[in-house]
Order: structure tokens, then C-alpha cells, then sequence
């Protein structure tokens, strides 16, 4: 408990290692919880979609994840953020429109898409970038529909 209030004491910002600083964010109950639950997914793929994979979002739409992870288990530190890859999975013929906002609203992140050869629609690998450590919402809205999912950012030593 001692070591959460001294987080929360930490300004943002980079530290003297060249990490960005820690700024504990998080959801309402304080934790984060970016777990990829079986029970929150859809119970059927959207259309054309791989069934191998477990799907959240709405009409053309979609995270894609696997069950029993978490969302920010393979975020790494790169060139100055906190970085991971995610799978959308989009009916349309463009990309949705993607925030990624730090649950305490203090800071915005961004998202950088890399088309398959196939285009769109289908999927649509997205890398999130996270300035700081913390816990954040990504939102994904289409043309008829939306996807959201949480990511805990963990700081990381030796960045």
C-alpha cells in the first residue's frame, strides 16, 4: 500500500532512466482489469470472420483476442512509449475511427494501422501507442458499430 501512494505522488513525464514516469490510472475500483474474458465476447464471429479467434465489438466492429489473456500482456517499451499489437477486425472498406485515452483522462495515446495485402474489409493489425504507464481505454467506432477494450500498461526497467 505504501509503494501505491508513492506512485501516486510521481509527476509525469520522463524519469532519470528515460522511462516515462508512472502515473497510476485505473478503473473506478482502482484496479485495472484488462483481462480478455470468454464470457464478454461474442457468441458468434461477425460474418467472414476466422473462428478461431474470440471477437468484442458491434456490428462492423471488433477487438480480436484469445481468452485468458490480457490485453497489455505483450506491451513493451519502444523508441519512447509503451507499445503493443492488437487485432481489429472491421466489416467496413476503411478503418474505424481509434482513441486511446488514459482512464484518468491525463493523457492520449495513439494507434498506427497496418493493412494486410487483402485491404479491407477484414483484419486490421493495430499498434497502440501509451505515453505513460497506466490503465487505458481503447474505443473503436465504425460506420455501425464499436469495440472497447482496457489495457494495463506496466513501466518497465531498461527502456
Amino acid at each position: 500500500m505504501m509503494g501505491l501512494s508513492l506512485l501516486a505522488l510521481v509527476a509525469c513525464g520522463p524519469s532519470a532512466s528515460g522511462l516515462p514516469r508512472t502515473s497510476p490510472s485505473a478503473s473506478a475500483g482502482g484496479v485495472c482489469d484488462d483481462t480478455i474474458s470468454a464470457a464478454a465476447s461474442s457468441a458468434s464471429p461477425p460474418a467472414g470472420a476466422p473462428a478461431a479467434n474470440s471477437y468484442f465489438g458491434s456490428g462492423d466492429t471488433w477487438f480480436m483476442g484469445l481468452p485468458g489473456y490480457r490485453w497489455g500482456q505483450s506491451v513493451e517499451y519502444f523508441k519512447g512509449s509503451y507499445f503493443t499489437k492488437v487485432g481489429i477486425y472491421t466489416l467496413d472498406s476503411q478503418p474505424p475511427k481509434v482513441t486511446v485515452r488514459r482512464t484518468d483522462g491525463r493523457q492520449i495515446g495513439h494507434v498506427e494501422f497496418a493493412p494486410t495485402g487483402k485491404g479491407l474489409p477484414g483484419p486490421l493489425p493495430t499498434g497502440l501507442y501509451f505515453p505513460t504507464a497506466g490503465c487505458w481505454d481503447v474505443m473503436a467506432r465504425g460506420s455501425s458499430g464499436s469495440a472497447s477494450i482496457r489495457v494495463r500498461v506496466t513501466a518497465q526497467p531498461g527502456g
